[in-house]
């Protein structure tokens, strides 16, 4: 009974060795099979690093995606529809993410859309960088918080915890500020100098290039036997400024003015009556104080500048006026030509030499219709090829997942959205500087200002209001989309922008209408000469009043 017990003992314990052994077979055949994969999945990974492709991304992606890491597999897709070079990557990348979507939402993965600033900055996720660069990242991220972490040399750097929640998709912005210093190029002259900055040693002048914080800094001149030199300078990060300094020396004599032969230019004609030479101003402002003087009018040259020096008046010259007393008018000049007075068989040609008739229209109003006319076109124009490429890029995004037209189409409307932009950018410019011309001084008159802001407030108010109902319809057709239908956020983005920019034009619209309508009532329509013959007048005195009234 012993020895039967001991040999099943012993049995037993064969059974279990060679279970050990036959458990431990088969984890080194997995473990083989598994490793040429592992180091494919290595290599592939080092070439990307060195140079990201869209094909060996996917490669990775499907390495990952049958040892059943749907996460990281959906990581590398979305990188590959980062890169430029398509070919048949981005297909295989978009096939993926469809396939792997509800098994990623089943795995308890959410998506992160994150926005970076710049977007040549550097992206890290828990220790995981992610290239290339972007200025928008996908990313799938397990429930739960993680660390992101964006850098790029010469910016702050931005750290944030991002919480993914499995199913829904999130936003996250990082924006980075340039700390890049100014390069500034000081050269000094005629001295060697210290140069200071913020009231630091930077270094002498000779070394030319100094480097200085962006902001607000104070520079520093400063050599022995010489003034000072200091400058208050605004500074631009990354900013290459030259500045050229010229030092004085210190307790240099300042006489009066060079000579005119010392001078690097010819004097001018005040310059030279200033100094006392000849000149050829013509008669001066104070020549009329002279004018009971009995001595021959001069044309006011430098003989009669200075009358106490080159000769003395006479004994019978009455005084001059002095400064308390209002200098008497001047006479009328003895060889100006009486004006001539209107006939009698004419007796309103006194009242109507100073009123100017309406005539053709004035240049200032003919360049304003011009130019807005041309501006208004253009706009029209640009708007219409908006909307157009608008279109096309909702063809694209009516497609189904996967056609290969989708990226012609977006192109193709994206290209004719902006240049719509670009006309109707370069219309408003020419319809602003239409309106400088019929709103100056000489173009329309008030009323017919006030009607033509009536008119633009009546149209401005019109789009408004056309924008904003066409939102109203495309929030309520969002809002009847069915649930989690990947359009929707789209649709209801553009009814809210719509929306708003709606409220803006029928705002302005609305202020251009009570202007135009302030305007148009008190306007009179042009200026008119509202004078009245008096009998019994004389003509002179009625060209006055004429010219008075105006």
């Amino acid at each position: 009974m012993g020895q039967r017990h001991r040999a099943m003992n012993e049995n037993v314990a064969t059974a279990r060795r060679i279970a050990r052994c036959a458990a431990l077979a088969a984890a080194l055949s997995v473990l083989t099979a598994a490793l040429p994969a592992f180091a494919d999945r290595g290599a592939d990974i080092a070439a990307y690093n060195r140079r990201p492709r869209s094909g060996v991304a996917m490669s990775i992606a499907e390495s990952f995606l049958e040892s059943k890491s749907v996460g990281a597999a959906a990581n590398w897709a979305e990188r590959a529809l980062l890169l430029p070079d398509s070919g048949g990557a981005h297909a295989r990348a978009l096939r993926l993410l469809e396939r792997a979507k509800w098994a990623l939402r089943d795995s308890g993965f959410g998506r992160v859309e994150i926005y970076v600033s710049p977007a040549r900055a550097t992206l890290r996720i828990d220790d995981q960088v992610f290239l290339p660069t972007a200025p928008r990242y996908r990313v799938w991220l397990p429930n739960g918080s993680h660390q992101m972490h964006v850098s790029l040399a010469g910016f702050t750097t931005a750290e944030q915890v991002v919480s993914a929640r499995a199913g829904e998709e999130r936003t996250v912005r990082a924006s980075l500020s340039d700390i890049r210093p100014a390069t500034l190029t000081i050269l000094v002259y005629p001295v060697t100098a210290e140069i200071w900055i913020d009231g630091a040693y930077a270094g002498l002048s000779t070394r030319k290039t100094f480097s200085a914080k962006a902001g607000r800094r104070l520079l520093e001149a400063r050599a022995d036997g010489y003034v000072s030199y200091t400058d208050a300078l605004d500074l631009e990060p990354n900013a290459k400024q030259r500045i050229e300094i010229s030092l004085e020396r210190a307790g240099a004599l300042r006489r009066g003015r060079p000579a005119a032969s010392n001078v690097d230019r010819p004097l001018t004609p005040l310059e030279r009556a200033n100094r006392g030479e000849r000149h050829n101003l013509g008669a001066r402002p104070h020549d009329r104080l002279r004018s009971r003087d009995p001595r021959p009018h001069m044309s006011g040259g430098a003989q009669d500048a200075r009358p106490n020096e080159r000769e003395e008046a006479p004994e019978d010259a009455p005084p001059p006026p002095r400064e308390t007393e209002a200098a008497p008018p001047p006479p009328a000049p003895i060889d100006a030509e009486p004006e001539p007075e209107p006939t009698p068989s004419d007796p309103g040609a006194g009242i109507d030499a100073g009123v100017s008739s309406g005539g053709p229209m004035s240049g200032a109003m003919l360049k304003g219709l011009i130019w807005s006319g041309v501006g208004v076109t253009l706009i029209g124009a640009g708007v219409g090829v908006a909307l157009y490429g608008v279109s096309q890029a909702q063809v694209a995004n009516d497609l189904s997942l996967g056609n290969s037209g989708y990226g012609d189409y977006y192109d193709y409307g994206a290209t004719m959205t902006y240049a719509g932009y670009g006309v109707a950018g370069v219309g408003a410019i020419a319809t602003g500087i239409g309106i400088k011309y019929l709103f100056g001084k000489d173009g329309l008159p008030r009323r017919s200002k006030g009607l033509l802001l009536l008119g633009s407030g009546a149209v401005a108010a019109g789009i408004g209001g056309w924008l904003m109902q066409s939102a109203t319809t495309a929030a309520s057709a969002a809002a009847d989309m069915p649930l989690r239908d990947p359009r929707y956020d789209a649709a209801f983005d553009a009814a809210e922008a719509n929306w708003r920019a709606g409220a803006i034009s029928a705002g302005v619209g609305g202020v251009a209408l009570l202007a135009g309508a302030w305007m148009a009532i008190t306007g009179n329509g042009g200026r008119t000469a509202a004078l009245e013959l008096v009998p019994e007048i004389g003509r002179q005195r009625q060209g006055l009043l004429a010219r008075l009234h105006f």
